[in-house]
């Protein structure tokens, strides 16, 4: 009976500890999801103007480029963001 107590109020003790840390991570975890979308809205203006598409013209064709010079470009210019986010090119684009 006194284990029971007792590994009762561990788990009580536990459950209170990583919800008030949970409390804590929050408004850092928000910021984080806010810089990605941020993020991923530069890389998609990037890709614009990469591929040439806000010509504005119906007579300029797009710029055509394969995938991997496209993810080179992408990782040339956004790496540094992307490792202080902790965010993959995979994860960018599924």
């Amino acid at each position: 009976m006194i284990k029971r107590i007792i590994k009762f109020l561990k788990r009580l003790r536990r459950r209170w500890f990583l919800s008030r840390q949970a409390k804590a991570m929050q408004p850092i975890v928000d910021q984080m999801i806010k810089d990605r979308k941020a993020l991923r809205r530069d890389i998609n203006q990037f890709l614009r103007k990469y591929f040439k598409i806000d010509a504005r013209s119906k007579y300029i064709p797009a710029d055509f480029k394969n995938k991997e010079e496209v993810k080179l470009a992408i990782l040339d210019k956004f790496s540094p963001k992307m490792e202080e986010l902790n965010v993959t090119y995979e994860q960018l684009f599924k």
